[in-house]
């Protein structure tokens, strides 16, 4: 982390920064493992385009969806390894972290209320005790 910090990278932990495209405001934000409500309330309310990184998918729904938060026009995620098992055109997840069985966001594409939410499959392999069957690694 201290590598990175000394080179300039900006951590979005909890944070965003703004950018500006083509004259358009871009914002961007990284919410937290150690998600802190009161920094998602405050900037799911700025003015501009604005793209959450969410590594828990199931945040989604407990914090952001049916809620005034439900602001993004963007939200990528991870952490649900594309719900390890899938069966081609059958079940797209047995299981996944924190959603348990059959999960609703193990990886794909959802649309909302004029939000994308990207769900990527990621990248373990070796490093998890379960095996990935017919769910190959991605990144978004």
């Amino acid at each position: 982390m201290e590598f990175f910090k000394d080179q300039g990278v900006i951590f979005l932990d909890n944070r965003d920064c703004e950018l500006t495209v083509k004259g358009q405001k871009l914002l961007i934000g990284g919410m937290s493992t150690r998600y802190d409500l009161e920094w998602l309330e405050q900037f799911s309310q700025k003015d501009g385009v604005k793209i959450l990184i969410c590594h828990h998918p199931d945040y989604y729904p407990k914090y952001i969806k049916n809620t005034n938060r439900n602001t993004f026009a963007l939200i990528v995620a991870g952490h649900a390894h594309g719900g390890q098992w899938r069966i081609p055109g059958i079940l797209n997840g047995l299981y996944a972290p924190n959603q348990g069985l059959f999960p609703s966001y193990a990886g794909g594409r959802y649309f909302f209320d004029g939000t994308v939410f990207l769900v990527s499959r990621g990248l373990a392999r070796e490093s998890t005790r379960i095996p990935r069957i017919f769910n190959r690694p991605e990144v978004v």
